[in-house]
């Protein structure tokens, strides 16, 4: 808005050094603030930024290069040249763009400055809770269990996991739900046998609830006197063909498998959290594929949320036998049956606030009064739950979900940092832990471990940070003999091989480079190794072994173990970008 209101003063002023705080936001050369970020007249471009990037999605650099002038990257032409084709055929133009990066870029760690006397903190403490659940959270997780690894040995059968790497990541994330409270799972997800699609992974019933979704939104349509209907109408079955093929991809915004699937009136499918955050940064946000207006003239917004249907369940009772031993269930255009005790027990955990929730209020009511906390979670349906829990347990909370406009949330956050009465704020990890400075708090809780180290580093560097006056304690929740004690102990192995990376001077391309192989077959085995790694990864989350055995390990394992969190952070450098997790960035001009 500053850009939008004050163009032609800041046009007319020749800077010295113009700084781009937040630059991840300049994800493409098209949008408004884009181009008048490039046309400012300047010596010199900073960008500074403290949220990392994955390495396969480059193309959130591609604003950033072009609003910091970094010829030859910063045209359509040889971004596509140097960057997205050097990357895909591991060319030495890649390279060439990579050793850009490493001159252009500076990555400030708060360990680094802290080494400096740059940056003064107070201690950070991390503090695992491995915990017991409940019998019955335990026979349903069991169950969700036995459900997906048979889905995941199928895909394993037929060599499918990499290839089907976003229905496997569907999968997990279907099983950290349930390590988290298994009524954050469908009844589906627990059929065991004579099953119309019980056993089957989430795509078909997320094709119907898309094609559902659809038919409603046409139908709305109709009649009215918007321009694209007959386009819509005309594109329908491509639409529908796209969307689900979507619906095995990640959200475009956040790069992670898709939670809570919304669809816009352009037909474009993302997380409802990310596509309401996009728009409420902006009277006149775009759509992030199609860059059509997300608001109508009217100011409105058509955001349809895909909902599953509510699960009618029927009982096959036996007269003369008793109860049967199983229940059918049918939602979502699917039969299967569950065994008995587990849908008992389902239906129980359902009404229940579940262990991890339960324990998490008896801390915060340990805690001393003058303590503010936030709590993360990784999952929308996760987030509800707390908001509905945590007020009838006595404790009242904040909270800033996706969908909530800039003043609402500026009114929870000024009501956190000075009403003494609001002493918790519930987050989500993924959509809202950006561009917050929550330094009233001191304690973190983080309801699940997630495999995104760096993400949850950028979280608690909201609350560890300058500003912050006391030590913060940092509370991880573990659900004991579930994926999520597997999760905890790769990801200290994972900080092990990083850690193991840097002191060798680099991984497997860097020995390869050493020995004088071509800078193409290095990044090549470099990949190979990631792959390698990640497939060994998935096959340990599911406790499955392929046919041909597991990948050899590179002996990262001995540091694991499910113990104590040691911290730690991580996070990308993009070029012209510090990646300090904490927020904290310093870049270099281009």
């Amino acid at each position: 808005s500053l850009l939008k209101n004050d163009e032609n003063i800041l046009m007319a002023i020749d800077w010295h050094r113009v700084v781009f705080d937040e630059s991840q936001y300049l994800k493409t050369r098209e949008t408004s603030t884009s181009l008048v970020c490039a046309e400012l007249t300047t010596r010199n471009r900073w960008a500074t930024t403290g949220t990392p990037f994955k390495a396969d999605a480059l193309d959130a650099l591609a604003g950033q290069l072009f609003v910091l002038h970094a010829a030859p990257f910063d045209s359509v032409r040889g971004f596509t040249y140097f960057v997205k084709h050097g990357l895909q055929n591991h060319s030495p133009a890649f390279m060439f763009f990579f050793r850009f990066v490493l001159r252009m870029s500076s990555r400030r760690s708060k360990a680094s400055l802290d080494k400096m006397g740059q940056l003064k903190l107070p201690e950070r403490v991390f503090k695992t809770i491995v915990m017991d659940t409940s019998e019955d959270e335990k026979l349903v997780y069991q169950a969700a269990y036995a459900s997906l690894k048979k889905k995941f040995d199928t895909l394993s059968t037929h060599g499918n996991v990499l290839q089907r790497y976003t229905k496997v990541q569907q999968l997990l994330a279907a099983l950290c739900r349930a390590s988290s409270h298994p009524a954050l799972i469908a009844a589906n997800l627990l059929g065991i046998r004579e099953a119309v699609s019980a056993l089957d992974s989430t795509t078909s019933q997320g094709a119907t609830l898309i094609k559902r979704a659809l038919d409603a939104m046409l139908k709305e349509l109709e009649g009215s006197d918007v321009q694209s209907t007959s386009k819509h109408k005309k594109d329908y079955k491509q639409h529908v063909a796209n969307l689900l093929k979507a619906n095995e991809s990640d959200c475009p915004i956040c790069l992670e498998p898709i939670d809570r699937p919304a669809l816009t009136a352009c037909v474009h499918l993302f997380c409802r959290d990310c596509v309401s955050a996009h728009v409420a940064k902006s009277h006149s946000a775009k759509c992030p594929i199609c860059r059509s207006p997300l608001r109508g003239p009217d100011g409105k917004v058509t955001i349809t949320e895909i909902t599953p249907d509510k699960e009618d369940v029927s009982v096959k009772d036996d007269p003369s036998a008793g109860k049967s031993k199983y229940v059918d269930v049918k939602a979502n255009g699917s039969s299967f049956q569950v065994e008995r005790k587990v849908f008992e027990a389902y239906t129980r955990v359902k009404k229940a606030p579940g262990s991890k929730i339960e324990r998490l209020v008896q801390e915060i009511k340990a805690l001393d009064k003058d303590r503010k906390v936030v709590v993360f979670t990784q999952f929308a349906s996760s987030h509800e739950r707390l908001m509905d829990v945590l007020p009838k347990a006595g404790i009242e909370c904040l909270s800033i979900s996706g969908g909530d406009s800039q003043t609402k949330r500026e009114a929870s956050l000024n009501a956190f940092i000075s009403d003494p009465t609001k002493r918790v704020f519930v987050l989500s990890l993924r959509s809202s832990a950006v561009g917050l400075t929550l330094v009233a708090a001191s304690v973190v809780y983080l309801m699940e471990p997630g495999e995104n180290t760096a993400l949850e580093a950028q979280a608690i560097g909201r609350i560890h940070r300058l500003g912050q006056t006391r030590s913060v304690e940092v509370v991880k929740l573990v659900a004991k003999g579930t994926v999520e004690e597997r999760i905890l102990q790769l990801n200290q192995v994972s900080l092990a091989r990083q850690g193991g990376s840097d002191k060798a001077g680099g991984g497997d391309a860097s020995v390869a480079r050493a020995a004088g192989v071509s800078a193409s077959s290095a990044s090549a085995m470099d990949k190979l190794a990631r792959q390698q790694r990640r497939l060994q990864d998935l096959y340990k989350l599911f406790l499955a072994v392929p046919a041909d055995g597991l990948p050899e390990d590179d002996g990262a394992d001995a540091a694991g173990g499910a113990g104590g969190d040691g911290g730690g952070g991580g996070a990308g450098a993009g070029a012209g970008a510090g990646g300090a997790s904490g927020g904290a960035g310093a870049g270099a001009g281009a």
